[in-house]
């Protein structure tokens, strides 16, 4: 959610300074469209720029862009749901890296649940701690999750509660950078072993 609100901060800005139909250009112009499968029923469901999504909803945002990946609309559920997978379209775990399993994933994007490492990965990224490589690499999906769970195996480490890194992100965001320099952390994707930015 750290990611989500400084995306809804910037946003909120646009969206006032613009009004709707003038916004709806920005985000065409940027290219900020969520990527999404239609699954029985004609469900859309989006596969990527979560972030996004949520934060256009924090900021009152009623209609945005999306294209269409996939449409899998006449997939039984089950044979839709081994699609998703196969395609590597659905991430099936919890914010707290255990396993879920389709019928537990929100329904409305406003359902969606802070995960503390996944804003942490983010921000590890962001300081050159890891960098994401070929977006079309099979390698690279789900780059910042499978750095959340390695910052949540060894949060012990850090002596931070995990109930408090929302309340102290910078500092958190510091011990979180510690972890991925660390030489255990360079069989992930996209290890730097480095930190900040040069």
């Amino acid at each position: 959610m750290a990611e989500v609100r400084t995306k809804a901060q910037k946003l909120k800005g646009e969206f006032q300074r613009r009004g709707q139909q003038d916004f709806l250009r920005y985000l065409w112009k940027h290219n900020k469209e969520e990527p999404v499968v239609i699954g029985p029923g004609g469900i859309f469901y989006i596969t990527d720029h979560h972030h996004l999504a949520r934060a256009l909803y924090d900021v009152g945002v009623s209609t945005t862009y999306c294209f269409v990946v996939d449409n899998q609309s006449d997939a039984t559920p089950d044979v839709f749901w081994k699609q998703m997978q196969a395609n590597n379209e659905v991430y099936l775990k919890d914010q707290e890296g255990n396993p879920i399993t389709p019928r537990d994933l929100p329904a409305s994007i406003r359902d969606l649940s802070n995960d503390p490492f996944r804003s942490l990965a983010g921000a590890v990224r962001k300081s050159c701690g890891f960098e994401k490589g070929d977006e079309d690499s099979s390698g690279q999906d789900y780059v910042e999750f499978r750095w959340a769970d390695y910052l949540r195996s060894r949060w012990a480490q850090t002596k931070i509660a995990v109930k408090d890194i929302d309340a102290n992100f910078e500092s958190a965001a510091r011990a979180a950078l510690q972890l991925a320099i660390k030489a255990d952390a360079a069989n992930l994707p996209g290890y730097t072993g480095k930190m900040p930015c040069d």
